[in-house]
């Protein structure tokens, strides 16, 4: 969702592309390396509501199987990726 807002803000010249675009990039490269053949996002965390601490943030439980929130923040990023609207 962070890299889907930084494209879009790239794109209406809020950030600075040269700055930002290598972030977005690596994102795109990140959510690549974890969708399966299938066309499925794997390997997400789980869900971050409020944590009492950053310890408690960092180690949330990963989500080894198929997770449709995940991929449905992948499918943003991907859409604005190809510059459809």
């Amino acid at each position: 969702m962070i890299a889907t807002a930084m494209l879009r803000d790239i794109r209406a010249g809020w950030l600075d592309a040269s700055r930002y675009q290598p972030t977005v990039d690596k994102a795109w490269t990140a959510i690549k390396a974890r969708t399966s053949p299938a066309g499925t996002l794997v390997d997400v965390c789980e869900s971050t509501g409020k944590q009492p601490s950053v310890d408690d943030y960092l180690n949330r439980l990963a989500i080894l199987d198929r997770d449709p929130r995940g991929g449905g923040m992948a499918l943003l990023l991907a859409t604005e990726m190809s510059g459809l609207r």
